[in-house]
């Protein structure tokens, strides 16, 4: 399927700061000693509105249309921008490298448990200093090059003399099958290896409801126990099996799977997971939120945790 679309709308990205991708930076340029510029500069960044997806079909013998249920599609940008190199052969190699990065395979290799789909973080200005003092919201897309970059090689700018400073112009287009835009650094909250229980509040501050992250670390030689949760409007339980090695348990609520860690090795054990309602899984509101959790008989260890990102559309 061509990912690539008609691209008309401008991204909410401030193009004076930083954006970074798999630790490149897009939009970061250096001078050297002799006020060369050497870097990457992005120039512009695109999307369209995401689209709903669903059907609409005409009424039979009547005016109107009937409609199904809306979900949205994935988000699909075009960035495009400069290389900048202060040498032929500088330049080059940052074209090679960043082509690795944009690599949509590499991408993959990087995080398979993620399918290649990595933050590409960005700033965005606000007004509302109280939640946000610096009057940026650091942002990320958890995205994936559709193909490698293309580049736009023209004489004047890449044929000159090997010595002197030359540019690369470049476009890619990565696309994130979650549309959601997320904060950058994620809101945990310790799950306590010394208690029981625990209950609170989380706060999200963005304007959509977000999933919610969840890591439990099993000690080795623990019992069989649960682990109850009540969040974001999900009751669920997670049965914790016994065990003379230390245990992993992931689970992630914007993929729907629960994972157990065993001697490195990882398995999917959706059977661990059980649901009051088995379609509702834990969706943190805007605002903020109550949580509980009970553990009953297995032993936890340090680095347990329940975490999620401020969600916005």
């Amino acid at each position: 399927m061509d990912l690539i679309r008609d691209l008309s709308e401008p991204f909410d990205v401030d193009l004076t700061r930083n954006i970074v991708y798999r630790a490149f930076s897009l939009n970061q340029l250096t001078k050297d000693a002799n006020q060369r510029f050497f870097g990457c500069e992005t120039k512009r960044v695109q999307y369209p509105g995401v689209a709903g997806i669903g059907y609409a079909e005409k009424r039979a013998l009547a005016d109107g249309y009937d409609a199904s249920d809306v979900y949205l599609d994935r988000r699909v940008i075009n960035l495009q921008g400069i290389l900048y190199g202060i040498t032929r052969g500088d330049l080059f190699d940052r074209q090679q490298e960043f082509t690795r990065v944009m690599t949509p395979t590499a991408a993959y290799n990087e995080s398979p448990g993620d399918k290649g789909f990595l933050p590409l973080d960005f700033y965005v200005p606000t007004m509302d200093t109280d939640l946000f003092p610096a009057g940026y919201i650091h942002k990320a897309l958890f995205v994936r090059p559709v193909r490698q970059p293309g580049f736009n090689f023209v004489d004047d700018a890449t044929g000159g003399p090997d010595a002197d400073p030359l540019a690369l112009p470049w476009d890619c287009v990565v696309w994130a099958k979650d549309p959601t835009v997320y904060g950058f650094s994620p809101n945990n909250t310790v799950i306590s290896d010394t208690a029981s229980s625990g209950s609170g509040n989380f706060t999200n501050v963005g304007d959509l409801p977000a999933p919610l992250q969840l890591l439990l670390v099993v000690k080795a030689g623990s019992g069989a126990g649960t682990f109850h949760l009540t969040a974001g409007g999900a009751d669920m339980t997670i049965t914790i099996p016994a065990n003379a090695a230390q245990q992993v348990i992931r689970y992630s609520a914007r993929e729907k799977v629960l994972m157990l860690e065993v001697n490195a090795t990882n398995t999917l054990r959706m059977d661990l997971l059980s649901m009051v309602a088995l379609t509702t899984h834990p969706l943190i509101p805007v605002g903020n939120s109550a949580y509980a959790w009970t553990l009953a008989s297995a032993d936890l260890d340090v680095g347990g945790r329940l975490w999620f990102w401020d969600a916005w559309a």
